[in-house]
């Protein structure tokens, strides 16, 4: 959360500087704050480093940035100019809660079985699947 917040606040110094909408910083902000989950994995993978500590580390923080793209989403548009619908804020609202549930059970290891595992723990890119 501290790279996100970074990351648009010096963004919207230079903003700022060029007078640029709040939109637009926010945005330019957010897409500077992720990460190529891709291409961390396969330079984690290269340097046998993915199943070492600071490699989990990595992962952890990887997907943290993959699940805080919805949040950004949402902030975006609450950003625009459009007319702002209670019942789809309250929609997305649910769902956000929905997910963080359901993520929550995931690392918790109590919701999900999955017959498929073993393969899925030789393929790094799909470890957080893990049982």
């Amino acid at each position: 959360m501290l790279q996100i917040l970074v990351s648009v606040g010096c963004i919207f110094i230079v903003g700022h500087y060029f007078q640029w909408s709040l939109g637009r910083i926010v945005l330019l902000g957010f897409v500077i704050s992720l990460s190529s989950t891709a291409v961390v994995l396969k330079l984690l993978q290269e340097s046998n480093e993915l199943d070492a500590s600071i490699g989990q580390k990595v992962l952890g923080i990887l997907l943290v940035q993959d699940l805080a793209i919805v949040p950004m989403i949402i902030i975006l548009g609450l950003l625009s100019d459009a007319v702002i619908d209670t019942h789809i804020i309250g929609l997305q609202l649910v769902g956000g809660v929905a997910a963080l549930i359901f993520f929550n059970c995931l690392m918790r290891k109590t919701l999900l079985y999955l017959p498929f595992a073993r393969a899925i723990q030789q393929d790094h890119e799909l470890q957080f699947f893990r049982h």
